[in-house]
């Protein structure tokens, strides 16, 4: 787990040097998706997902394309990660004072 955050918060220590930083975001991303027992927030993130390509795609087709457009990507990718991991803990802390 340990490894997984911190290639996932290289991105946002170091300044961007290409376009593909998000790949790095994946293994935490998928990680992330699987330990997720709310359907609710494994859809969010299929949805946040989808969404980033399909904005991405749209980009590509309709500017210059250049690469620099693409910073955001792991911004987001990243924002939905923390969401999903901060709304998990609430949800699990809640559960644990509820079975009390």
């Amino acid at each position: 787990q340990g490894i997984l955050w911190m290639m996932a918060l290289n991105l946002v220590a170091v300044p961007y040097v290409w376009s593909w930083d998000f790949v790095l975001l994946m293994p935490l991303f998928v990680a992330t998706l699987i330990a997720t027992r709310s359907l609710a927030l494994r859809g969010l993130m299929l949805i946040v997902y989808t969404a980033v390509w399909i904005l991405t795609v749209h980009i590509r087709l309709t500017t210059l394309a250049d690469e620099a457009q693409f910073w955001w990507m792991p911004l987001v990718l990243l924002a939905t990660i923390i969401i999903v991991h901060a709304v998990s803990r609430r949800r699990e802390g809640k559960l644990a004072l509820a079975q009390a």
